[in-house]
């Protein structure tokens, strides 16, 4: 547990920093979790292959798995995180799973982006707002109908 909490650590670090773990290929976690595309440069795997293997095991194999938060709860707080961090390829991949995967309502992560807008920032609330956008129309999810 300790070594999953370290790894976990230098994956935030290396988050903050701007290398981002996105999966750039559809995967499944061990834990048998379908992680989604969501980076536009794959070419990371093959740079930091340790990365792409921590990413696989360790974040979608280990703490997307464990059972004290439901993936619902873990994919809303995953969106107002990367709101906040402006990761935009990786916003756009877990709006798409929150919606398709975990059960996360349009409505819900609408008002999540309005919500974090005060902590966050607001151009990080439109960039937000715009992959939401994106990701209901790709749904037929019909615009403007949230309060």
């Amino acid at each position: 547990m300790k070594r999953s909490i370290a790894i976990l650590s230098v994956l935030t670090f290396l988050a903050t920093a701007g290398l981002s773990g996105c999966a750039a290929d559809t995967q499944t976690s061990p834990g048998g979790a379908e992680i989604a595309p969501a980076c536009d440069r794959p070419e990371w795997r093959s740079a930091v292959p340790l990365l792409g293997e921590l990413t696989t095991s360790v974040v979608y194999g280990e703490i997307w798995e464990r059972p004290q938060l439901s993936k619902r709860d873990r994919s809303m707080i995953t969106v107002a995180a990367l709101q906040a961090s402006y990761f935009t390829n990786q916003l756009r991949g877990h709006i798409g799973r929150a919606l398709d995967e975990n059960g996360v309502t349009p409505e819900e992560l609408s008002e999540i982006i309005l919500h974090f807008t005060f902590y966050a920032g607001w151009p990080a609330a439109v960039n937000a707002g715009a992959l939401a956008a994106e990701a209901f129309e790709e749904r037929g999810i019909p615009l403007g109908q949230y309060p």
